[in-house]
């Protein structure tokens, strides 16, 4: 678990700016949540009232102190436009260390958004938190996401039926 501090509150890269979740995003949230095209590649699409509780415990848990999920709206910072959601989270599945989550309005897929969110908060949040690696899950058919996390550095190490598993180690953050 990691101490919430001001300073891992927001980070920015050249276009976007990162900065926890709060209240406000309550309707961008759902709306991700209970798209079913935007959820394809991700899980099944929630119903609103299961997007509501999973937000509110989201929030819960960002706002714990020391907190072992924290999760940020991604927004453009010239027109000031959310995109969609960044986060970490330690998982049982990954042995108590960092799954890494990103989630994209359907206007911001396959535009780079995602890589210049994820480089943001290596170089500016995992550093801080002193985290040398991020897991994270991607389900075979979604060849977007695989193509940019091999682009960037992530090792696959294993396979099921659904999902390949992926390792980002601190090496490979640049």
């Amino acid at each position: 678990m990691v101490s919430s501090e001001s300073s891992i509150a927001s980070f920015e890269s050249t276009q976007l700016r990162m900065r926890l979740v709060t209240e406000s995003d309550q309707q961008f949230y759902v709306s991700l949540f209970t798209d079913s095209e935007t959820m394809q590649h991700i899980g099944d699409a929630l119903s609103d009232n299961q997007a509501m509780e999973r937000f509110k415990k989201d929030i819960a848990a960002s706002g714990q102190n020391p907190s072992n999920s924290m999760l940020w709206v991604i927004i453009n910072k010239t027109q000031n436009i959310k995109l969609g959601l960044i986060g970490i989270s330690q998982r049982s599945i990954f042995n108590g260390n960092w799954e890494l989550g990103v989630i994209l309005a359907k206007q911001a897929v396959a535009r780079g958004i995602a890589k210049e969110a994820i480089r943001g908060l290596t170089k500016d949040i995992l550093n801080q938190l002193q985290i040398d690696e991020l897991y994270g899950r991607i389900k075979h058919k979604n060849d977007i996401s695989i193509n940019m996390v091999k682009s960037m550095g992530f090792e696959n190490y294993k396979n099921d039926d659904d999902y390949g598993y992926w390792v980002f180690e601190n090496k490979n953050w640049g």
